[in-house]
């Protein structure tokens, strides 16, 4: 059997990618499944003795519980230090980055796992699997009327709207969104 891809994007940075990622990676090994993640590309970089380090797909990892020792590289094929745009970033490096390697890795990571959540920019091409509505902003005016447009926009409603939390995790509407993927997604 194929590992099943899932890939959690938002619209900006700071908007909850990582908190739900990490969520569903959580709820779904609650259910027994084997999860694979990743960060193909990071921007927003710390150094490290080892090397270059993005918090997000260090939380990624965590919650897989995935130890750091030679598997960071293929999380995070592409780590860049300004906490800028990646592909800026990329760009300001002089480095191009190889889809194919991106594949390669995510293949070498599906190998070993029944999902692979993956966590970035958004994608073109790529079929919507359901969307999450992430309370990030306690504060938000008109979030009625947001929930209204996205769901015009994207064609469904929200698998869930998980709201403003102070550890950033719903355990409960979480496992029931990683359910609803798994029941709406196709294997790679």
């Amino acid at each position: 059997m194929n590992a099943r891809g899932l890939f959690v994007t938002g619209t900006d940075t700071g908007v909850g990618k990582t908190v739900i990622a990490c969520g569903v990676v959580r709820a779904l090994q609650a259910e027994g499944v084997r999860v694979a993640v990743m960060k193909p590309v990071a921007s927003g970089a710390f150094q490290t003795p080892e090397g270059l380090r993005n918090s997000d797909a260090l939380a990624l990892m965590k919650a897989a519980r995935v130890e750091e020792t030679g598997a960071y590289s293929t999380v995070n094929p592409y780590c860049f230090e300004p906490a800028i745009s990646p592909h800026i970033a990329a760009k300001e490096a002089g480095i191009e980055v190889d889809t194919s390697m991106i594949r390669q890795k995510f293949d070498q990571l599906a190998a070993g796992a029944d999902w692979v959540i993956v966590e970035g920019v958004e994608a073109h091409g790529v079929p919507l699997a359901g969307w999450v509505a992430s309370g990030i902003d306690r504060h938000m005016t008109h979030v009625e009327a947001n929930l209204e447009t996205l769901e015009r926009l994207l064609g469904e409603p929200p698998l869930a709207v998980v709201p403003h939390l102070p550890d950033g995790t719903d355990a409960i509407t979480l496992t029931a969104v990683a359910r609803a993927l798994a029941a709406r997604t196709v294997s790679f």
